[in-house]
């Protein structure tokens, strides 16, 4: 059941009896109006009647002025109670947290989404589709965020279908996938039915959809939400975790080389960090310098894979969904501070959610500690230097969410030396 705390419900009575009397008022003369003109219209000629006529439509004109000049107040004061309302709400945060209100920027609970079709019957069925998805990116956090949003009652997460692996639990992976996506908008939702029956229809405020490698992919999103009718694209949530690009790129490596060293496939996605010709793994220098650096400049490479030009991304999300409904994070945050991080989520959201963050150490196959040359590393941040500026210019742009840091941080430029040190990741 949500929670009526953080919920803005307009009142339907702005005025009183104020207004009621003021309106009986005005009414008044319209119906001495009528009376009158029919009076006379029994006792004069044509030319008569044509020049009471023409009174008479501009008195109901004139009343049709006085109307709107009623209606103008009435919606100054819905304007005016909807932002005492979040007032109320953000004073009783300020009480219970008096140490939190400069993070929070509570907003309400956004709708449940559903996609409407109409059977032959003319019936209509509602499929239920997320309005959270964690948008990425891969290797900044997202599974720690939600493993802390889905061990909540009010959090929802997709289940997977017979044949499918384990972590569709998480990632559903359907706008990255074309042969998932093709199936169209009743395979998505198919993952998240489960969520709006028995118990969980009035527990549920939230369907997540954690897939990390969705933040190539806005047209895709925007497409199916389109098809799914009504305001379903208007309150659908986006978070975004940035990460210093290098940093994450290592963190990703890691992930690969943990991949291939248990199963020694070529062929699969994680195989480009092996030698082709004999099957050893590349050092990260080599990795950097053959794979990395020549794909990020190649005018062929998908979104995908240059997940780390971040203005990119942001720029086509920010064109296609609202910029409010746009939560960008810094996974150094994330690091340094996991429960002013929390509390941005909960502002973002409309809601407070229970448990702390799980750190999660990766799996990176032994190699953390390999040593990384400075040359390689400058090489690489050369590439991002550039996309970084423009994306501290488009974050300081404005017209995101009251709960998104501000200014945002410039990625820690010690963050690519860290990745030599051993460091602990978040996954």
């Amino acid at each position: 059941m949500r929670d009526a705390a953080y919920v803005d419900v307009p009142s339907k009575h702005r005025t009183g009896t104020d207004k009621t009397s003021r309106r009986r008022r005005a009414l008044l003369p319209i119906f001495v109006a009528i009376i009158v003109c029919v009076r006379i219209a029994c006792l004069f000629g044509d030319h008569t009647r044509a020049t009471i006529y023409l009174g008479f439509i501009t008195l109901v004109q004139s009343h049709a002025n006085t109307e709107v000049a009623l209606r103008r107040p009435s919606n100054e004061t819905s304007t005016s109670n909807r932002t005492d309302t979040e007032s109320k709400q953000t004073d009783v945060l300020a009480q219970e947290h008096p140490n939190e209100l400069n993070v929070i920027g509570f907003r309400r609970l956004p709708d449940k989404v559903y996609a409407r079709q109409k059977t032959p019957s003319n019936n209509v069925i509602k499929r239920p589709l997320p309005n959270v998805l964690l948008l990425g990116a891969q290797k900044a956090g997202s599974t720690a965020i939600s493993d802390w949003l889905l061990s909540n009652e009010s959090v929802c997460g997709p289940i997977k279908l017979p044949g499918e692996p384990q972590y569709y639990t998480k990632e559903v992976h359907f706008f990255d996938k074309d042969d998932r996506y093709e199936q169209g908008i009743n395979f998505y939702s198919k993952r998240f039915r489960h969520c709006t029956m028995g118990s969980r229809q009035d527990s549920t405020d939230f369907l997540v959809d954690a897939t990390p490698n969705y933040l190539a992919y806005p047209e895709r999103v925007k497409d199916i939400y389109n098809k799914a009718g009504r305001d379903a694209a208007s309150e659908l949530r986006l978070i975004v975790t940035l990460r210093e690009p290098a940093s994450r790129e290592r963190s990703l490596y890691n992930h690969m080389v943990h991949e291939y060293s248990r199963t020694g496939d070529l062929d699969s996605w994680y195989g480009e960090v092996a030698h082709q010709d004999n099957g050893t793994v590349m050092t990260f220098d080599r990795y950097i310098e053959s794979v990395l650096i020549p794909r990020l400049a190649a005018d062929s490479a998908t979104p995908e894979q240059r997940t780390g030009m971040y203005f990119d991304h942001l720029a086509r999300w920010a064109s296609l969904f609202p910029r409010e409904n746009i939560l960008v994070l810094s996974y150094d945050e994330l690091q340094e501070d996991p429960g002013t991080f929390q509390r941005r989520i909960e502002g973002f959201l409309g809601k407070r959610f229970g448990g702390r963050f799980r750190r999660l150490n990766e799996k990176d196959g032994g190699r953390k500690d390999e040593p990384v040359s400075r040359s390689a590393l400058d090489a690489l941040g050369q590439v991002f230097a550039g996309k970084n500026e423009e994306l501290y210019r488009f974050l300081e742009s404005g017209g995101g969410p009251e709960a998104e840091q501000r200014p945002f941080p410039r990625f820690d430029e010690g963050a690519s030396q860290d990745i030599t040190r051993g460091i602990s990741d978040t996954a």
